[in-house]
């Protein structure tokens, strides 16, 4: 009975992570991109959708890496691969720490995940601003197109709606087009 308890432990812990990690993929990505991301001319600075997937993978290898302690009874294979999971998902967590959108006086700065590019545009680069409402969910979402033809798609969420205003402010003091799209009921 003494041998089988700390195999135990490894299932509890997979469990209780299991559990928790919800709400930590709730909070988790913003948190690091503003630990990492933000600076003092900032307005706001956003994790992508993409972000909370990332953090998402990483927290079920994390919750595999127990798992696989407790099932193959610490083996060298399940602790081999077990390190591998853990290091899998700390370097998911590394990565999505690093992908953001940020909106700041100067312009918007964005850097997409796995990538080593970081996209600098002043709002004078900017050639489109496209505002698009479902009304049906009350969402909106922003398709900002630079001068290089690059696109960034950027929902509505709270973190945006508190800046809305300065971005179409900045868009107009640029004479950047702005269109606004309601989509019907």
């Amino acid at each position: 009975m003494y041998n089988e308890e700390p195999r135990h432990i490894y299932l509890a812990l997979s469990v209780g992570l299991l559990f928790i990690s919800p709400i930590l993929l709730f909070i988790l990505p913003q948190t690091l991109i503003n630990l990492f991301q933000e600076s003092t001319d900032t307005w706001v600075t956003v994790a992508t959708r993409v972000n909370y997937f990332v953090c998402g993978v990483g927290f079920f290898l994390l919750v595999l890496s127990l798992f696989l302690l407790f099932w193959f009874d610490r083996s060298n294979w399940s602790k081999t691969a077990s390190f591998i999971c853990v290091c899998v998902g700390l370097w998911l967590f590394y990565s999505a720490s690093q992908s953001f959108q940020s909106f700041s006086t100067t312009g918007i700065v964005y850097k997409t995940v796995f990538s080593n590019d970081t996209h600098r545009y002043e709002w004078s680069d900017i050639q489109e601003l496209t505002y698009s409402l479902e009304s049906e969910k009350k969402i909106g979402e922003y398709v900002i197109t630079f001068d290089d033809k690059n696109q960034i798609h950027v929902k509505e969420n709270g973190y945006i709606k508190s800046v809305r205003r300065a971005i179409l402010t900045q868009a107009k003091e640029n004479n950047i087009e702005i269109k606004e799209i309601k989509q019907p009921d």
